[in-house]
């Protein structure tokens, strides 16, 4: 969820006449990517690369698979005009197949040809007789016949404009952004009446790739809020020191990590019970690994649990097995068994440890066809005593109902600790600096705890009341 306190347009449905050389005007349409209806960004965010996004996945998604926005011309320009789009391909290694229409005709119809790793502006021509005086509409779509939600192959618009050839594409200046203050300082945590618990047995915050220092430096500001847990993000356990994200060689799980590495975790292990904050120890074997997990090898399984061990070892008693956002060993039967392992292990040598799971499919009601065989086998074969990470009623939203928690924790038959995708900007140029809000206040009846997701570099700006 996206939930920046500034004000912005919707959609700008008239023309804006800027002026240029020559005094003479040019008509330009704006649409922020944002502002088209339908696509993926209600159930993933819109704040995609530092940019207020819309994107479409394959066709078999069906809503999500195409996206629309209306404008309205005065007169229609006597110049030729371009659509002037500021996209991205998604980073499979073929291109994404797209169909752009406007009013019904076709300016584009076949394989993107932008690039995979970051926006970037081009221009597309409007056919005579394409744009109306009155009301317009452009749809875009995503053609590829096979695909699924929240995987490639996607496409994704930052902005477009409707402008002659020569229009240089820039930031939307009517864009501001304002914060209210409240009228009176109140004291942080406001305290409880007296006799009254924090309504979420476990609060805190996890990392976002962050590295050492940073965890460290969190620490106080959890104590001093009354928080009592802490969970390294499982990139932190990557070589992000060496590799950027998304490079293969980056997650190498299956490898010992630096004795360097190993005493610096082990400084935040120390740090943490100093505080009386649960450390929480994570790892995801399978995204974005050349080698992923197997369920079924005990060679593997081994591997992946001297991790935890060594944690064990240090006394933390919280566990993450996270197998969220993952394209490969989609396996609900064979993830529990290795889940149910892990928890095996880590009670014969603590009878007080906890294990949290994040399941692939974690968002939602899990009333959804195509997620409810995978959340049921869940429910039936994953051993009762494991918590499960859930993130609302979709993966970034403004907003998260207790029904659709208890929707959710009915189907998956386990506790629910709620990965609060605010104010996370996913390493992009983007902060979210206003206040949570949209979470129903008795979500704490439902659900045993709350973890915020931060934002990355940026984590000081985390602890903004």
């Amino acid at each position: 969820m996206r939930l920046t306190s500034y004000p912005r347009f919707l959609a700008i449905l008239s023309s804006i006449s800027i002026m240029v050389a020559g005094a003479q005007a040019e008509t330009v349409i704006r649409l922020p990517g944002s502002d088209f209806a339908g696509g993926g960004k209600d159930k993933f965010g819109a704040s995609q690369k530092g940019e207020q996004a819309n994107y479409v996945y394959a066709h078999p998604t069906g809503a999500c698979s195409v996206m629309q926005a209306s404008f309205s011309l005065k007169v229609v320009p006597a110049e030729p005009m371009f659509l002037h789009l500021k996209a991205c391909d998604d980073d499979a290694a073929d291109k994404c197949r797209i169909r752009i229409t406007l009013n019904g005709k076709s300016l584009w119809d076949g394989p993107s040809e932008f690039r995979n790793d970051a926006f970037e502006v081009r221009r597309i021509a409007i056919p005579a007789g394409a744009l109306n005086a009155g009301e317009n509409e452009l749809v875009i779509a995503n053609t590829e016949p096979k695909g699924e939600l929240g995987m490639p192959p996607w496409f994704m618009v930052a902005a477009c404009t409707v402008a002659p050839e020569k229009h240089t594409y820039g930031p939307d200046i009517t864009k501001d952004f304002t914060v209210t203050l409240p009228a009176q300082k109140r004291p942080l945590p406001e305290p409880l009446p007296d006799g009254r618990k924090p309504g979420f047995a476990i609060r805190g915050t996890k990392g976002w790739g962050w590295l050492p220092q940073q965890y460290l430096a969190e620490i106080p500001t959890l104590a001093a809020c009354k928080m009592n847990f802490l969970m390294n993000c499982y990139l932190s356990m990557c070589d992000v020191e060496h590799y950027p994200w998304g490079d293969k060689r980056c997650n190498r799980w299956w490898e010992p990590l630096p004795e360097a590495k190993k005493k610096a975790y082990e400084r935040i292990v120390r740090e943490c019970q100093k505080a009386s904050i649960d450390f929480c120890f994570s790892m995801n074997p399978n995204l974005g690994a050349e080698r992923i997990l197997d369920y079924g090898k005990a060679e593997d399984v081994d591997v992946l649990w001297s991790h935890y061990r060594w944690m064990q070892e240090l006394g933390v008693k919280w566990f993450n097995i996270a197998l969220d956002d993952i394209s490969e060993g989609i396996d609900a039967s064979g993830q529990a068994k290795v889940a149910n392992e892990f928890l095996k292990r880590l009670r014969a040598g603590d009878a007080d440890a906890q294990l949290i799971v994040c399941p692939t499919w974690y968002w939602g009601d899990g009333t959804d066809a195509r997620y409810r065989p995978y959340l049921e086998t869940f429910a039936r074969e994953l051993d009762k005593d494991i918590f499960l990470f859930w993130t609302g009623d979709a993966v970034v939203i403004n907003r998260i109902t207790r029904k659709c928690a208890e929707t959710y924790r009915g189907i998956v038959k386990h506790r629910l600790i709620l990965w609060d995708n605010y104010p996370v900007n996913d390493n992009n140029p983007t902060m979210h600096l206003g206040p949570v809000f949209g979470r129903d206040p008795d979500l704490c009846e439902v659900i045993d705890g709350y973890m915020s997701n931060p934002l990355c570099k940026q984590n000081e700006i985390n602890r903004i009341p």
